[in-house]
């Protein structure tokens, strides 16, 4: 108890005019009763606050008590508290009638215990103060008061007219003692309501002004009205002052039921009875007790904590021990409960390290849902797969228990991981802390192969760094592992998973490929790969012969097989394309999968011509981790030359450039992959980059190697995680220069493009424009040889184009465009074609001629978006005399290909944010291109734009 300051009045408080009224009137009237009682946190000190200081102002002596629960066995505490200085200041006040009392409060013993003898006497020691200055007493949380000082303010109460006397009391709960004091007739009981809905907004904006109403009134829902609660709420965090409130009140509690509020911040409100009372380390009877103090306090509604922030800030004081302690203490309570590995997981995560193996078996659990069921045992899953013998080549053999373990964990992350990627990072997570619990007899190899499968699944750049410690230091060479090390080009002894890692060295990859015998389909892939990098026309039968078989899909996160045969068609240009994209972004579940599925997706369209789908899907495939991007940038770059998007094309490569650049420590960057090799325990050197390249390509590298050999050396070697990067890099930095090169001659910077590109169609156009027709022309005339070899209408034509372009002879042109397009090639090699075709015949006189190839040019032009395309078609259109169609000022015809692309979005209820998030736009630019879309078109809403639309269709 203490007592407090005077504060000065506060004119702000929101909806307590009853209550102001109260105070004011009994401050002013000459003295009086009023009791406020009301929940915690409705206001109840604030408005005594306000009491005192208008008592204060009026010319009173104010006195303050604030009883806590401790003071509660100490007889008349309040009564000290509040007489004790006063008395002490005037001594003769304790004499005659008022003696007991003055022996009480000047002495602190007194011979009269009995409360009504006691009561009489401090009657006359307040009316002998009150002579010299009114008196007002003010007691702050009575439901804490002891019963003999309660006692005697009820006394006070009923004798207050004959005094000029002010009783202003507040209280959390009633009893009868403090009804005694609210039931005399010069009493005024109020009880402060929450705020209204209108008076939350208005205490809300004071802490955050620009407060829509939708979120004040969520605001007033989740604090129920009570003020300080609300103010936090606003403002997003407690702070120091409603901290220390919640550490008051908790402060109040019983220690039991302190631990129950610690436990329940920690826990969580959803579990059940029985396990919070175990984490407490209480009787699940003394739960109901323990709620209705919390209640009480104002820290717990039905059994909830009143808000996030109150149980945030209850977890956050506790100590680092403790709360590890109350984690512990959960984990297993829910487990014994039954409850979800990934629940039990939860918390451990919390924990530190102990060397626990029930922990590990937990964690693990919860990396693995199909090994629930047997989380504290042996799993019936734990089977033995497929591995690999002395030889490399793959084999059945008796692991053992090492093995089992290995096959089990590793299998159970692949199933994370084709569930989500959320749930392969989740898996991470759990697999990560049980590699780092270090208990006896935890299979280190097989975690790390698990840790290293999950992770690639979830497309983080540590993985690689993990299946290498796992291949490596704890020989662990599952088809899992060995699969996934060789996306990153590394061989690690699957005779399947080689074929992948040579793929970037067509001869190794040859030779690889002749030495296993038969035809399964992923032979047969790899060899369409093969006949594709050859020229081989053969390559897309093979393809479609290895997609006859459904295993592909079902293995295309493990294996690139499926990947290659889908590249094939679409580089080939062949029908069945589209159809195998689709499928592989239906069945896509992983990271990679749905990397290389939209990878393929947007090189299809760019293919075709479909410059927006491209771009778009471009710059999805941009958002997947390295090194899956696999030539996103370039198509990008790519669309948006073809667009005329120059300007965007050029910041997209200089974002680029600035990510990718030396000393970046971006999570994907080689810092943060040598980082996490090292983390666990794979080796590093970030300085051995050439020799990466030189040791993974080395033949038979790692193949059937055993631990500490040629394993050992290439871990070495490539440098931890990073080097394994360098071809990925490599392949895109080609893919790139290409995109660089068409950019510079959409720009009309001939030699810069020949800087990126010296021969094939890019190197003959550059070579054209720059005047040098007969280098031009011998390099387009190899281009094109390798185009017919492959037979592939789309790659020919484009060779064509660039031997027309550097053709002089304008009958030769004439001919070299007609056996283009008699091939339909499509997309926007058939609108180059007509346009060297337009021009050349306009050149010879034969306008007529032709007009009749720039028209279905600038119409194509138009179609798909090409910019550049559709202008030099117009203006050769106006060569020839004719004047092409105006560009339309209104109707779809007026649409430009983006205005045209968002309206259908909207059309079809899309909101502004959701398209700018699909189309990578910002908002702003979105509402520019519907805006003009509607005024194009004449609508004013959405409805009418969709009817537009449709009819226009």
């Amino acid at each position: 108890m203490s007592t407090l300051r005077i504060p000065t009045p506060n004119p702000s408080l929101i909806e307590r005019g009853v209550e102001l009224d109260a105070l004011r009137s009994a401050a002013r009237g000459g003295g009086g009763v009023v009791v406020l009682e009301a929940a915690a946190g409705l206001g109840k000190t604030v408005l005594l606050d306000e009491g005192a200081a208008l008592a204060a102002a009026t010319g009173w002596l104010v006195r303050r008590a604030a009883p806590s629960p401790l003071e509660r066995a100490m007889p008349f505490g309040v009564l000290r508290a509040l007489l004790e200085a006063p008395t002490r200041e005037h001594p003769g006040v304790a004499s005659g009638a008022a003696t007991a009392a003055g022996e009480l409060l000047l002495d602190g013993v007194s011979g009269h215990r009995d409360v009504l003898t006691m009561a009489h006497s401090v009657l006359w020691l307040c009316s002998g103060l009150a002579v010299r200055r009114p008196l007002a007493l003010v007691v702050d949380d009575a439901q804490w008061a002891d019963e003999a000082s309660l006692g005697v303010l009820a006394y006070l109460a009923r004798r207050i007219e004959d005094l000029p006397l002010l009783l202003l009391v507040g209280t959390r709960a009633s009893c009868d003692l403090l009804r005694l004091v609210g039931g005399v007739r010069a009493a005024a009981v109020l009880h402060p309501a929450p705020l209204s809905a209108a008076g939350a907004a208005r205490l809300a904006r004071r802490v955050v002004p620009e407060l829509s109403g939708p979120v004040c009134r969520d605001l007033h829902r989740a604090a129920g009205g009570v003020p300080w609660l609300l103010s936090e709420l606003a403002r997003g965090e407690l702070s120091p002052a409603a901290q220390d409130v919640v550490r008051l009140r908790l402060a109040e509690l019983s220690l039991a039921h302190r631990t129950v509020a610690e436990a329940l911040a920690v826990v969580g409100e959803d579990v059940s009875p029985h396990v919070l009372a175990a984490v407490a380390g209480v009787d699940v009877g003394e739960l109901a007790a323990a709620f209705d103090e919390l209640t009480s306090a104002g820290l717990v509604r039905d059994e909830r904590f009143v808000a996030a922030l109150v149980r945030d800030g209850i977890a956050s004081d506790l100590g680092r021990g403790a709360r590890e302690a109350l984690h512990r203490a959960a984990a297993f309570a829910l487990a014994a409960a039954g409850a979800e590995p990934r629940v039990v997981a939860a918390h451990l995560l919390e924990c530190a390290p102990a060397a626990d193996p029930e922990v590990t078996r937990w964690l693990v659990a919860a990396a693995d849902p199909p090994r629930a069921a047997t989380a504290g045992g042996e799993s019936d899953a734990a089977v033995p797969h497929d591995t690999l013998d002395e030889t490399g080549e793959a084999g059945t053999r008796d692991a053992g228990r090492r093995g089992n373990s290995a096959d089990g964990l590793v299998s159970g992350a692949q199933r994370c991981g084709a569930a989500s990627a959320p749930r392969a990072d989740e898996a991470v997570a759990y697999l990560r802390r049980a590699l780092e619990e270090g208990a006896p007899g935890d299979d280190r190899g097989a975690l790390l192969a698990a840790l290293g499968v999950a992770a690639f699944d979830a497309g983080l750049p540590e993985a690689c760094g993990w299946l290498f410690a796992a291949a490596d230091e704890g020989g662990v060479r599952t088809a899992d592992v060995v699969g996934r090390l060789a996306v990153y080009g590394v061989v690690a002894g699957d005779s399947d998973a080689v074929l992948d890692a040579f793929l970037d060295e067509p001869g190794e990859h040859a030779r690889q490929i002749a030495l296993r015998p038969g035809t399964d389909s992923v032979r047969l892939a790899h060899r369409a790969w093969a006949a594709l990098g050859r020229r081989d026309p053969a390559a897309p039968r093979l393809a479609l012969g290895a997609l006859a078989d459904g295993r592909l899909l079902a293995e295309a996160d493990a294996r690139r097989a499926y990947e290659l045969c889908a590249r094939v068609l679409v580089v080939t240009g062949h029908a069945a394309a589209g159809e195998a994209i689709a499928a592989l972004r239906e069945a896509a579940t992983t990271v990679r999968m749905r990397a290389a599925a939209t990878n393929l997706a947007a090189d299809h369209a760019l293919r075709r011509g479909h410059l927006l789908e491209a771009e778009a899907l471009s710059r999805t495939a941009l958002a997947f981790p390295a090194p899956f991007r696999d030539g996103a940038l370039a198509l990008l770059v790519h669309a948006l030359a073809e667009r005329g998007d120059h300007e965007g094309a050029q910041a997209t490569l200089r974002a680029a450039t600035r990510e990718s650049s030396p000393g970046t420590d971006a999570p994907g960057g080689p810092a943060g992959r040598v980082a996490g090799a090292q983390a666990m325990g794979a080796p590093s050197d970030a300085g051995a980059a050439a020799a990466s390249v030189r040791v993974a390509r080395a033949p038979g590298a790692w193949a059937g190697g055993a631990p500490g050999g040629a394993g050992a050396a290439v871990t070495r070697e490539l440098g931890g995680a990073d080097a394994v990067f360098v071809r990925a890099r490599a392949r895109d930095a080609r893919s790139l220069d290409a995109a660089r090169a068409r950019l510079a001659i959409a720009e009309g910077d001939f030699a810069s493009a020949l800087d990126h590109v010296g021969d094939g169609v890019l190197g003959a156009l550059a070579l054209a424009h720059l005047g040098r027709r007969d280098e031009a022309a011998r390099v387009a005339e190899a281009a094109l040889a390798e185009a017919e070899q492959l037979a592939s209408p789309a790659q020919v034509a484009a060779a064509l184009h660039a031997r027309a372009v550097a053709e002089p002879d304008a009958e030769r042109r004439i001919a070299l465009c007609e056996r283009g397009l008699a091939l339909e090639p499509g997309g926007l090699e058939a609108v180059r074609l007509r346009l060297e075709l337009g021009a050349a015949l306009a050149y010879v006189g034969r306008r007529v001629e032709a007009r009749d190839a720039l028209r279905p040019a600038l119409a194509d032009g138009d179609a798909f978006g090409a910019t550049p395309l559709s202008e030099r078609a117009r203006r050769e259109l106006v060569a020839t005399g004719l004047r092409p169609r105006q560009a339309a000022i209104e109707g779809t015809a007026a649409l430009t290909p983006r205005q045209r692309q968002i309206c259908e979005l909207a059309a079809v209820g899309k909101g502004n944010r959701v398209i700018a998030h699909e189309l990578f736009l910002s908002i702003k630019t979105v509402e520019t291109h519907l805006a003009a879309g509607y005024r194009k078109l004449g609508v004013n809403t959405r409805a009418e734009l969709a009817a537009e639309l449709a009819q226009a269709a």
